[in-house]
């Protein structure tokens, strides 16, 4: 019988159907004549890293720099997301709710996009590592937190 044990979680594409910075970028380039294109070469970049291709910083960074964020598309994607939630999550929410103490999101994503569908599953957000944004003083993102190891 286990007697200490604790659940660790990646998000993108395991928590949530997607991935987040896909949903991103297709919110901010909803007006932009290029957005396929762009689209295209942000997936591209997400494999890529997946693959092993590239490092996950330097593909984090190329993507971010290829889209237009602020605090209003973040929410826009938050919203977006929150229906997302795999089957398997849903499928084990009591328990998760139950055990959120023991639960960690561990993630190349973003922790402001996190925290809100974490916390519906009672996940403390001292419990979720991931990235961050540095915003300017409009709400515009104008970089992510470098010194941050994911």
């Amino acid at each position: 019988m286990i007697k200490e044990y604790n659940l660790i979680f990646d998000f993108d594409s395991t928590f949530v159907k997607v991935e987040t910075i896909e949903i991103l970028a297709k919110i901010s380039l909803q007006k932009n004549n290029d957005r396929h294109a762009i689209l295209n070469e942000i997936e591209k970049l997400t494999k890529s890293a997946m693959d092993g291709d590239i490092s996950f910083p330097i593909a984090l960074e190329k993507r971010i720099s290829l889209i237009n964020l602020n605090k209003n598309i973040i929410k826009e994607t938050i919203d977006d997301i929150n229906d997302k939630i795999t089957e398997s999550i849903m499928d084990n929410n009591e328990f998760i709710k139950n055990n959120a103490d023991k639960c960690y999101i561990i993630s190349g994503g973003f922790k402001e996009i996190i925290e809100p569908i974490a916390n519906k599953f009672g996940i403390n957000k001292n419990h979720i590592f991931a990235n961050t944004f540095i915003y300017n003083n409009d709400g515009d993102v104008i970089s992510i937190d470098k010194k941050n190891p994911l």
